[in-house]
């Protein structure tokens, strides 16, 4: 039996870094971003994404420029439904083949929207990383995000307490790096112990 654990957040609460700490405590990540990165530039997903958006939607090195998308399909609901439809089920079915074909007993879905997806039936646990709003918005602040995209990403997920109610567990992202990966190292001890007798 392996942990297959989904990392949930607020947008900004450093679900990436908390991922990147998992893995140095010995999991796999399983990133699907990089996964829907790999499927929006397939030349099929490209054409229906240029016929429906238009030419903007593309770089000048043919790619698709995702920040464009990304204002586009968070201002309306139904261009955010259509690239659902063309992308997550490719994400879905390539995340599964990689939890089956690994040899881990740790893997972590880097899934930005874990909460609302049919992948959270593949996880033995749910963690979600708190961080206060004001600082999860000084942080997408930062990237250059403006108060108003930060607020349209937000609404278009489930709350955040109901994210953190559903958890299994929490870690608090506020604290010193060197102590949030002591804790998921501690974290990860107890349940494999369960599982394995040991955990070198």
């Amino acid at each position: 039996m392996k942990l297959i654990i989904g990392i949930s957040g607020g947008i900004g609460s450093g679900k990436s870094t908390v991922s990147a700490l998992f893995e140095e405590c010995g999991a796999e990540i399983i990133d699907a971003d990089a996964i829907a990165h790999k499927a929006l530039n397939e030349i099929s997903i490209k054409n229906l994404l240029k016929s429906r958006f238009g030419d903007g939607i593309l770089l000048q090195s043919g790619e698709v420029n995702r920040k464009s998308l990304a204002k586009i399909i968070f201002k309306d609901a139904k261009a955010r439904e259509y690239l659902e439809q063309l992308i997550h089920p490719k994400v879905r079915k390539e995340i599964k083949k990689q939890i089956k074909i690994s040899v881990s007993d740790i893997i972590v879905l880097d899934v930005p929207l874990i909460d609302n997806s049919p992948l959270l039936g593949s996880c033995t646990h749910k963690i979600f990383v708190k961080v206060p709003d004001e600082i999860r918005f000084q942080r997408v602040q930062s990237r250059g995000w403006s108060k108003e995209e930060w607020q349209q990403r937000e609404a278009a997920q489930m709350p955040v307490e109901e994210k953190e109610k559903n958890a299994d567990w929490v870690i608090d992202n506020t604290l010193e790096v060197s102590k949030v990966k002591e804790n998921i190292n501690s974290w990860i001890l107890q349940e494999l112990k369960p599982l394995k007798g040991s955990y070198e």
